[in-house]
């Protein structure tokens, strides 16, 4: 059964008041076969999982292309530095 209702204000008395506008009666068929809610939730959560799995690869690929990017500058800057062999110190004379 499925019956719609009309809310109104009363004008008389001022308070909310509902009215039955229609009424149905009916029956859903016995036969289920036609329903795929399992198939398209298990392909909606299929689908999350992979989205989640490109984004977590693609930040880890960030990271790695990060990762190697400083290592390289950094070695190239101790490459750069003025190699010191002799080292000779003066003093005041004490």
């Amino acid at each position: 059964d499925l019956c719609v209702l009309a809310i109104y204000d009363d004008g008389i008395t001022s308070l909310t008041a509902t009215r039955v506008v229609g009424c149905t009666q009916f029956t859903t068929e016995q036969d289920y076969v036609r329903c795929h809610f399992m198939q398209s939730q298990f392909l909606g959560g299929t689908m999350i999982i992979i989205i989640g799995g490109i984004i977590v690869a693609s930040v880890l690929v960030f990271i790695i292309i990060l990762m190697i990017r400083y290592k390289v500058c950094n070695n190239n800057g101790q490459q750069k530095a003025t190699k010191v062999s002799n080292v000779y110190s003066q003093t005041n004379g004490a």
